[in-house]
């Protein structure tokens, strides 16, 4: 990820070191299960990146390099022994994949607390005020103008019960998902790691579990995006309703002095077009061939780790944009008085039904009223 949307938190988790160090943790769980040892003596604690990049110049495979590497370090040739035992790349590959991609929720979830907490300050600030709704971007009925800050603290409620890590599964079955490991131990050595085991899998963990979750994302994405084409649309000049407040020294354009542009909720949108492309790349990584193929492999190095980088953009602008978010309520009130008779067509036509008349002859009379209040 381009250093202008990257977080330290998210480049962390998805490093080589990050990874290479919870490769090393399951296979210390594992020589630590069967052979009784919770000391299990290396000579240097962590994986050495540059050994392992050595190493795999020669294998062209980076887990044998990983492999090697830790092998090196070991002290005890009975815990030499038990390294990789019953084990496949792919099952500590896809188990710490899982592990990054909860640890990746967690930071995205911290976020959005956040988001949710300033929502729910605008919807009691503005609790008091309507708005005009609009359907087809044209005039519809008045609305309370806290109700647009409640849809979008609805929708991220409704998004974080599938970003859950509650479909992330870890592997230790082997080759083609055929278990070299008695199920009872495979379970006790991953719930050690705070993962439970696959329901099945191949000799990977079927791409559907990931998918599941980024398509969650580019959901959530997708939402923040609608509530900022809101704001985009509500700041044109002749709307003037709401918008994006400018900053003390802040340009909106290099030729136009009186510029001030909605340039963080287009950013937003713009991001959430990637996540999306994300998610299409995500589904596609489902269908491999038979127990399974590696076409997967460098398509999730780019989309995850980019993904969760977006995605966490996207919260920081809204939660930047919703803390000083300008409302321009004495237009909006003004509007209000403005367009009264177009925005209670519907509760006039009401009163008429009420009053005995049938559906289209209330209808009909309320379209006549309003068109008589325009010409006026």
């Amino acid at each position: 990820m381009i250093n202008r949307y990257s977080d330290e938190r998210i480049t962390n988790i998805w490093s080589d070191q990050y990874r290479f160090n919870f490769y090393q943790k399951i296979e210390l769980k594992l020589i630590e299960y069967f052979s009784q040892n919770k000391d299990i003596k290396l000579s240097s604690p962590y994986p050495n990146i540059k050994n392992i990049r050595e190493h795999e110049l020669k294998t062209k495979h980076e887990v044998v390099a990983f492999l090697k590497d830790m092998q090196s370090r070991l002290l005890e040739d009975e815990h030499k022994a038990m390294l990789h035992y019953g084990l496949t790349s792919s099952d500590i590959i896809d188990t710490t994949f899982s592990y990054q991609i909860r640890e990746s929720l967690n930071v995205l979830i911290t976020q959005l607390q956040e988001t949710l907490n300033i929502l729910s300050n605008r919807i009691k600030e503005f609790s008091n005020i309507n708005t005009l709704g609009r359907t087809h971007g044209r005039i519809a009925e008045q609305m309370p103008l806290s109700m647009r800050f409640q849809h979008l603290k609805e929708e991220i409620l409704y998004c974080t019960e599938f970003l859950t890590t509650k479909g992330l599964v870890g592997k230790l079955k082997g080759p083609v998902g055929y278990s070299h490991l008695d199920p009872q131990d495979e379970k006790t050595i991953l719930n050690s790691l705070d993962l439970r085991p696959a329901t099945f899998t191949t000799q990977i963990i079927p791409r559907h579990h990931y998918a599941q979750v980024m398509s969650s994302m580019a959901i959530l994405a997708a939402c923040f995006e609608r509530f900022a084409i809101s704001i985009r649309l509500l700041s044109i000049d002749e709307v003037n309703e709401w918008s994006e407040t400018k900053t003390a020294g802040q340009y909106g354009s290099s030729s136009m002095p009186h510029k001030t542009n909605p340039v963080l909720s287009e950013r937003i949108c713009g991001l959430s077009r990637i996540i999306r492309s994300h998610s299409n790349a995500a589904i596609e990584n489902i269908p491999l061939w038979l127990e399974r193929d590696i076409s997967h492999s460098s398509v999730e190095r780019i989309i995850w780790p980019d993904s969760f980088h977006l995605l966490l953009q996207i919260i920081k602008d809204m939660n930047q944009i919703l803390k000083k978010l300008s409302v321009n309520t004495q237009n909006i009130l003004e509007k209000n008085t403005l367009y009264e008779a177009k925005s209670s067509s519907h509760k006039k036509m009401l009163t008429l039904q009420e009053q005995g008349k049938s559906r289209f002859e209330a209808y009909e009379c309320s379209s006549k009223q309003v068109n008589i209040q325009k010409k006026d």
